[in-house]
């Protein structure tokens, strides 16, 4: 299973390579061939993420209770979406600003809207991935873990590490225009975009000084 979708994802190089190399016929092929493997990938991949989490209900010895759920392979899943979707959006993120060059207009011209909507389901993935977890401690009546030295930790990773960065992205995606924004701001970083948008009003000021 995951050597297939290993050779699904290194195919996904071929088109490119073959359109730089001038080949028109086998980069139509290439294409035609790469849709199918990558369905086939997607579908395997999420297949995979399950089967880990659930390699876990077998070993409850190997986890702390706190960790230790039947939700486990829904965790796994859940998680793996939106680190895929944050992951995406800092490739456009990085392509965007040290590649800018290299990109063509269609590419640069889409990044804001595709790159919002899926700051937009990360933070939706976030929420899932969140109550999934409160679920699975009142489920299991693992309150009482909670104040414990692992309790802390366990704690530390709930609220910094997903409900913080949920309430980031969701706010940060409301107010900005692309969802590069939505996640730099997340990592408290700045944006040359944000930078922009801030010398706008400036701008149309003082062209509405000169009409004047």
């Amino acid at each position: 299973m995951s050597d297939f979708t290993l050779q699904s994802n290194s195919w996904n190089f071929q088109p490119a390579i073959l359109e730089w190399l001038g080949s028109k016929r086998l980069h139509k092929w290439a294409v035609s061939v790469t849709v199918g493997l990558i369905i086939g990938g997607v579908i395997l991949s999420t297949v995979h993420q399950s089967a880990l989490g659930a390699m876990y209900l077998i070993t409850p010895g190997k986890l702390h209770p706190l960790w230790y759920s039947s939700y486990l392979p829904l965790l796994f899943f859940s998680s793996a979406i939106y680190a895929a979707m944050s992951f995406a959006i800092l490739l456009a993120y990085a392509a965007e600003r040290y590649f800018r060059d290299r990109c063509d207009k269609v590419f640069l011209s889409s990044v804001p809207d595709v790159t919002l909507s899926l700051g937009k389901g990360a933070a939706v993935a976030l929420y899932v991935y969140f109550a999934l977890k409160v679920l699975a401690l009142a489920q299991d009546d693992r309150w009482s873990l909670l104040f414990t030295p692992f309790g802390y930790w366990y704690l530390v990773e709930l609220i910094g590490f997903v409900a913080l960065p949920t309430v980031l992205l969701y706010s940060r995606g409301k107010n900005s225009k692309s969802g590069t924004d939505a996640v730099s701001g997340a990592m408290g970083c700045s944006r040359d975009s944000v930078k922009q948008s801030q010398r706008e009003p400036d701008s149309l000021q003082l062209e509405a000084a000169r009409t004047l």
